[in-house]
C-alpha cells in the first residue's frame, strides 16, 4: 500500500514541476498551485478524520462487489466500459454522499488517440450539495497503455487535475479493485479539500 501511495505521489509531483516550469499558457494559477499542494499533503498525511467529510465504509463492502465483465477489443469501448465502472462502484460505496448528474452535462468524444468524458458529480453533506464537473482525458498509447488524468472544476473557479497514471488494457479485471482503490483515495481527498475550501 505504501508503495502505491509513493507512486501516485510521484505522479503528482511530476504533474506539478511540468506545470510549474512550462510555458505561460499551461503554467497554475497560484491557487491551482495552493491545491495541488494540499492535495499532495493530504496524500502524505493520509485521512484525516477532523477533515474527511465521508463516512466511514463498512469493512466487508469489497466482498459484495464482484469484479466488472468489461468487454475486449475496441480500447474506445474498453476505456468507456472501466470508467463507467469506477464511476459506479465509487458513487455505490458513498451512496449516501455521492451521485453522478444524469444531465446533459454528461458526454463522451473521441478523437486520433483521445478519448474525453465530461461529467457532474454531486457531493451531499448534512444539508449542503457540491458539484463538481469531472473532465476525463484518456490518452490511448503503444502496446495497449493508455494514461488517465482527470480535471475537477467546482463553482466555475476551481481547477484541480489529477494524473490517475498509467493503465493496461487486457483480458483479466483483477487490477480493476487497486484502480478502484486508487480512484476513490483520489475522489475523497479531492472533495474533502473542495468542502473545506468552500467553508462547506
Amino acid at each position: 500500500m505504501e508503495t502505491k501511495i509513493h507512486e501516485r505521489l510521484l505522479r503528482h509531483l511530476m504533474l506539478t514541476f511540468d506545470r510549474c516550469f512550462s510555458g505561460p499558457n499551461q503554467q497554475w494559477s497560484v491557487v491551482e498551485l495552493d491545491y495541488r499542494l494540499q492535495f499532495m499533503l493530504a496524500l502524505i498525511e493520509g485521512e484525516r478524520k477532523e477533515t474527511n467529510y465521508f463516512p466511514p465504509l463498512l469493512s466487508n463492502m469489497n466482498g459484495h462487489m464482484s469484479s466488472p465483465a468489461i468487454p475486449m477489443g475496441d480500447p474506445f469501448v474498453y476505456v468507456v466500459s472501466l470508467i463507467h465502472h469506477l464511476k459506479n462502484q465509487f458513487a455505490t460505496l458513498y451512496s449516501k454522499n455521492v451521485r453522478w448528474s444524469n444531465e446533459e452535462k454528461n458526454r463522451w468524444c473521441s478523437q486520433d488517440e483521445r478519448i474525453e468524458h465530461y461529467d457532474l458529480l454531486i457531493f451531499s453533506y448534512q444539508t449542503k450539495n457540491l458539484s463538481i464537473g469531472i473532465h476525463w482525458n484518456v490518452t490511448l498509447l503503444k502496446e495497449k497503455q493508455f494514461a488517465i488524468c482527470i480535471k475537477a472544476k467546482s463553482n466555475d473557479k476551481i481547477d484541480i487535475e489529477i494524473p490517475l497514471g498509467l493503465w493496461n488494457i487486457n483480458e483479466h479485471t483483477n487490477d480493476f479493485f487497486v484502480h478502484l482503490n486508487s480512484f476513490q483515495m483520489d475522489m475523497k481527498i479531492l472533495i474533502n479539500i473542495l468542502c473545506q475550501s468552500i467553508a462547506f
